[in-house]
């Protein structure tokens, strides 16, 4: 049996929604995650970057002839990482039906979690 790659054929419902959504954006407190459709985008037309705490998202092709006509995409789309995002352990992937989805743990321990600070005596004068 042969797989046709999800970028061959978009559904039709998808075709005309592109570009309308920033996807799914998840802020919890072990990890951070984006999830953004890129269907109309192989994965080679793909970017993702980190610059400082940003995360950006690029998908470009060149114009091509589809049974309406021609066809140019291209879009980027940023978001700003939380301050305690592990920026070293960020990953990426494409689903069978094209989403990209990144993910991020957060660094340090976990909110809500206690844990004892030890009271230091003051240095006498």
């Amino acid at each position: 049996m042969m797989f046709t790659p999800y970028w061959r054929h978009v559904p039709f419902n998808r075709d005309f929604s592109f570009g309308e959504s920033s996807g799914q954006v998840l802020n919890e407190i072990d990890r951070f995650s984006v999830a953004l459709d890129v269907a109309h985008f192989r994965p080679d037309e793909l970017k993702v970057n980190i610059t400082g705490q940003e995360l950006t998202i690029e998908g470009k092709h060149d114009e091509r002839i589809d049974e309406y006509g021609s066809i140019q995409r291209m879009f980027i789309r940023k978001f700003n990482l939380p301050e305690d995002t592990n920026l070293d352990a960020i990953r990426s992937s494409i689903t069978e039906n094209g989403v990209l989805q990144i993910e991020a743990p957060k660094q340090g321990g976990q909110i809500g979690q206690t844990r004892s600070i030890p009271i230091e005596p003051t240095p006498r004068k």
